[in-house]
């Protein structure tokens, strides 16, 4: 959870950098976000292969994702269009749910005996969550929410990792992993469509998607994850 803090704690730093700064910012967490969607449901197939036949695992995966991002599109929308510290709050759940297979990883890591892969699975996944950290706080650079709420956001996106691990150090199960990633992608294309509405509501329309900052901040986003997912495998291969 600590590296999702530090990246709430440069909130201060952001709220002067103007309407093109926060759509950056914005942008990087859309671009972050793809990334782990893509990542996600990659993991997701390949745990769900790993699973018994009776349970068709990749239908499960997709029936999973879908429930999940209807059911939390309906909630956001249940008093309109998630604008602020409401977006802030999905944008933390749904990395939090992306953190918890993680976790798992790191767990099941340790389970094995594999304490050295273990310990670069936590250095690595902390420098996703530090970036994700920025990004939850893009939606409430306007506005001046309670302390007691960087709090709440922090332990929703990083405290599902601390879950996942404790979960995976004591069983591996590739169904249920898989089940939970599932849900975990539902959430993550709710939040970018919401993250996107949102610029989109608050800029010039198609104008904002397609101005340089967006399409800088979510090529920037993409290309950090790549590139500390990257690292992560190599020590993986090793």
């Amino acid at each position: 959870m600590l590296p999702v803090a530090i990246g709430l704690l440069c909130y201060p730093a952001m709220r002067g950098i103007g309407a093109a700064g926060i759509n950056f910012v914005l942008a990087i967490t859309v671009g972050l976000l793809a990334f782990l969607l893509v990542d996600m449901s990659q993991e997701a197939l390949e745990m769900s292969a790993a699973s018994a036949a009776l349970f068709q695992g990749p239908l499960l995966v997709l029936l999973a994702g879908t429930a999940s991002f209807v059911l939390l599109m309906a909630i956001g929308r249940w008093r309109g269009a998630p604008a602020g510290l409401a977006l802030s709050f999905y944008i933390a759940l749904g990395i939090g749910l992306h953190n918890s297979g993680e976790g798992l990883a790191i767990g099941a890591a340790f389970a094995a005996g594999s304490a050295g892969f273990g310990t670069f699975l936590v250095l690595g996944f902390a420098m996703h969550n530090l970036t994700e950290g920025i990004g939850i706080a893009a939606p409430i650079l306007k506005a001046r929410p309670p302390l007691w709420s960087f709090a709440a956001l922090t332990l929703l996106a990083g405290g599902p990792a601390v879950v996942g691990l404790w979960i995976g150090s004591l069983a591996y199960a590739p169904l249920w992993i898989a089940l939970f990633l599932g849900i975990g992608e539902g959430a993550i294309v709710q939040v970018i469509v919401e993250v996107t509405l949102y610029m989109t509501r608050t800029g010039n329309s198609r104008g904002t998607l397609l101005s340089i900052p967006v399409i800088a901040g979510f090529l920037l986003g993409v290309a950090f994850m790549y590139v500390t997912a990257a690292v992560i495998k190599i020590k993986s291969i090793r």
